[in-house]
This record gives structure tokens, C-alpha cells and sequence, in this order.
């Protein structure tokens, strides 16, 4: 197994390998299957194939058509992912162009989704600053609109917690077809179903159907079509 370093300045390719980190500083591209402990950018990244990591990050623009598998992932400026996610943590700080599925623990977004498939994670949390479209949302905690505010420990993420980010009009919300979860506050969306146990819906949302088990609240400003409580029966 290669365990060695490669480091990009400037214009280059990193092939097909095994790395302990692969550290990309101006104009660099990926081909093939890459497994490392690191892989971090700063300028523009892209590239196919896969990547395989512990960690990555990256700042600027970052394009790539492959997968994506690892324990953190943090992007930062534009992302435009082309492939299948799958990490434990994904925080993201701009704006999201994601074409297939994300599957994670957490996601944390500050900014806005160009267009997504399907979003799948047990606690989602997204400040709405730019247009957000997913197809399909699904998770145990989900909260996503512009009254979300995200603020993270640590001294570097309570710095990008506080960094004002403008990716898109104030006009700007949630659209998406299902959302569904066990504990759901939305607002500035425009869905069409929402289905969870506890429900929250905030301002400025149209909904057109919300299915709940337990409680639901609904802020006076939004517009809902059909409401409807289902209750499941027990066994005697």
C-alpha cells in the first residue's frame, strides 16, 4: 500500500493510487480511484472517478463526477458533485450542486442546493441563503429555512459561523417534492408533501399536504392544503 504525499501547486493531475494525503494549491484534477487518510483544496479542483478519505476539504471550486465515501467532508465557495456521497459528517458553506444522493449522520449547509435527488441523514441542519432544490428529503431531525441559524464550536467554525455568505436572492427558498422525518421545522419552502411525528412549519411555506402522528404547529402566514393526522392502533 502507498502511503505517500502528493502536492499539487499550481496546474497538475493526481492518478489513479493509494495516498497518505493529497493536498491540491491552485488548478488540479483527479483521474481514477483515489484512497487517502487527507485530501484538501484550495483554488479549483475537479476531476472523476472516486475518493475514498478520512477527511477532505475543500475551498474555492470543487467539481467532481464519482463518488465520494469517507468520515468528514467539508466544502467550502461552490461544490458540484456529480456522483453518490456517502460520510458521516458533510458541512458545507456556499453553494451545493449535487446531481445524485447524499447519505450521512450529519449535514450542516449555510447557503443554498442548485438541484439534488435525494438527501438521506439522521440530523439535517440547513440556514437558508440561496435557492435550495432536493427532490426528496428524509431524516430523523431535519430543520431547513432562513430562521435556521447554524452556529458551531471551535474557534474556526464559529468564524465561518459568523462569515456572511450571499448565494442567491432574498427571494430564495426550499423546494422540494417530500420531506419527511421524525422531528421537521421548515419555513420559506414550497412542498409537496410533508410527513413526520412532530412538524413545525414557519413562514412563508406552501404545502400541499402534511401528514403527522403527534403535533403539528403551523404559523399563521402559511398555506396548506390537506392536513392529516395518522394514528396507528394498538394491539390489545
Amino acid at each position: 500500500m502507498a502511503l505517500g504525499n502528493v502536492v499539487i501547486m499550481g496546474d497538475g493531475k493526481c492518478i489513479e493510487g493509494t495516498y497518505n494525503k493529497v493536498r491540491i494549491m491552485g488548478n488540479g484534477e483527479v483521474d481514477g480511484r483515489i484512497k487517502c487518510n487527507k485530501f484538501s483544496s484550495a483554488g479549483s479542483a475537479g476531476g472523476n472517478g472516486s475518493i475514498q478519505f478520512c477527511k477532505c476539504k475543500t475551498a474555492g471550486y470543487f467539481g467532481f463526477k464519482g463518488y465520494l465515501e469517507g468520515n468528514e467532508l467539508k466544502i467550502m465557495g461552490y461544490g458540484q458533485v456529480g456522483g453518490h456521497i456517502k460520510v458521516d459528517t458533510f458541512r458545507a458553506y456556499g453553494m451545493l450542486n449535487l446531481t445524485d444522493t447524499l447519505q450521512a449522520e450529519t449535514f450542516i449547509l449555510r447557503g443554498g442546493i442548485e438541484q439534488a435527488q435525494a438527501i438521506h441523514c439522521e440530523q439535517i441542519s440547513i440556514e437558508l441563503l440561496g435557492r435550495c432544490n432536493v427532490k426528496e428529503i428524509g431524516g430523523g431531525e431535519i430543520r431547513i429555512g432562513k430562521t435556521v441559524k447554524i452556529v458551531e464550536n471551535g474557534l474556526k467554525n464559529k468564524f465561518l459561523s459568523s462569515v456572511k455568505i450571499k448565494v442567491g436572492d432574498e427571494n430564495s427558498r426550499l423546494e422540494a417534492e417530500v420531506v419527511e422525518g421524525d422531528t421537521i421545522y421548515v419555513d420559506t419552502a414550497k412542498i409537496g408533501i410533508v410527513r413526520g411525528t412532530h412538524i413545525e412549519i414557519g413562514p412563508e411555506c406552501e404545502i400541499d399536504k402534511i401528514e403527522y402522528s403527534e403535533s403539528l404547529k403551523i404559523h399563521e402566514s402559511a398555506k396548506i392544503g390537506q392536513q392529516i393526522q395518522i394514528t396507528t392502533r394498538r394491539d390489545r
